[in-house]
């Protein structure tokens, strides 16, 4: 986590609030992390984010810039929603978003 520029009290911070991360795969929690650091978007604000599947959220990603022309600062307000509200406000489900994009 130090390599992603987190001191120490920001990791046991991290894993303090989510101890479920501890769980999760380095490599996993890499791809996360990457796409986080792609749409600006700072874990500490949220931890809990870190248990999003990278797929799901990077299909999630494409889709909105994709259908809706969105910038960084408009995805991080609607690409963590739940799956049932994302579904329901953008009308597509989630196979739709991991085999279309």
């Amino acid at each position: 986590m130090e390599k992603y520029g987190f001191g120490h009290e920001q990791v046991v911070k991290i894993f303090y609030t989510l101890p479920a991360t501890l769980g999760c795969s380095w490599e996993r929690t890499k791809e996360v992390l990457d796409i986080f650091r792609n749409i600006d978007f700072n874990v500490l604000n949220k931890p809990k984010h870190l248990m999003f599947s990278p797929n799901t959220l990077q299909s999630r990603i494409n889709f909105l810039r994709i259908k809706f022309e969105m910038e960084n600062t408009e995805l991080v307000k609607v690409v963590f929603q739940g799956n049932k509200q994302f579904e329901k406000r953008f009308e597509i489900s989630k196979e739709e978003l991991l085999r279309d994009y």
